[in-house]
């Protein structure tokens, strides 16, 4: 019997295949070239759900860096600010790099309604945001939920226990930091990889549905480690920029191959790539076959 294949995700919608990374038309192409995607929200002034990936870690800090996806007049539109210190109604108004609108809440939950048989990765990028998109999608099943910020997923577990999350760490290499440093009330930090990590005890609280691994970290010893003391846990693979194409990415290739003859591929749930349509491809060719 041919293996089962990891999901396919979209990285923020879709970010060098085709349209503007976590616009529509970037989810839309994943969605209709791969098994779906991932994608990132935030909250307005006024608490509502806009999908925009606005902070950058470098591996020792964090940046806000809204206006990097933003058209020249949308810059001028914000003076500097920041998307939770503007209302929705603001937000509208502004433009992308492509032209294209941020979307909100009604817009993704139009697509993944749209598409019923793929799967949305909605990854928190700030706090208090997990509980409050989960209650206005209660109808809908083929999604999940991840954040670096852990304890906003202990709090979605708490209020949501049936929930399905995934837990991100840096990779092992990079540096721990404030998550939010303009936000005194925040003391979440960007953790890396780590066994300690893994062991500790606000992830034995969450007991993640999934572990998001970056592909730097992704060897035969550390998932075992993970699926022994979490049975129940799937691995999601991801990348620290850049993330090679997938023909040429034979790091990757070597390691699937290597989980494979550990026993370990029935561990994996996903990879989250730059390029869904070419690394489904991929996959298919290098592993469709195997048993």
């Amino acid at each position: 019997m041919p293996l089962k294949l990891p999901l396919i995700l979209g990285h923020r919608g879709n970010r060098k295949e085709h349209g503007y990374e976590n616009t529509l038309e970037a989810m839309e192409f994943a969605s209709q070239n791969a098994d779906g995607f991932e994608t990132d929200i935030v909250l307005s002034k006024d608490g509502e759900i806009c999908v925009i990936h606005d902070t950058f870690y470098t591996g020792h800090e964090a940046h806000y860096e809204l206006n990097i996806r933003l058209d020249e007049a949308s810059k001028k539109l914000t003076s500097n600010r920041r998307i939770d210190e503007m209302d929705r109604k603001e937000i509208n108004s502004l433009r992308l790099i492509n032209g294209a609108t941020i979307p909100d809440l009604p817009d993704l939950k139009h697509l993944i309604r749209q598409h019923p048989d793929k799967i949305a990765n909605i990854e928190l990028k700030v706090p208090n945001s997990g509980c409050k998109i989960i209650k206005q999608i209660p109808d809908m099943d083929n999604y999940f939920i991840s954040s670096f910020n852990h304890s906003e997923l202990l709090r979605v577990r708490e209020s949501c226990p049936k929930t399905k999350l995934g837990a991100l760490f840096e990779p092992s290499n990079t540096a721990g930091c404030k998550m939010y440093p303009w936000d005194q009330n925040c003391t979440d930090d960007y953790i890396p990889f780590s066994p300690d990590a893994v062991r500790s005890d606000i992830l034995r609280q969450i007991n993640p549905n999934y572990f998001h691994i970056n592909e730097y970290d992704l060897r035969p010893e550390i998932v075992r480690d993970i699926v022994t003391l979490y049975p129940n846990s799937k691995i999601v693979i991801w990348w620290y920029f850049p993330e090679p194409p997938p023909e040429r990415n034979t790091n990757l290739i070597h390691k699937l191959h290597h989980l494979h003859r550990e026993g370990l591929w029935e561990s994996l749930h996903a990879i989250i790539s730059d390029y869904p349509a070419a690394m489904k491809k991929m996959i298919e060719k290098q592993f469709g076959g195997e048993k």
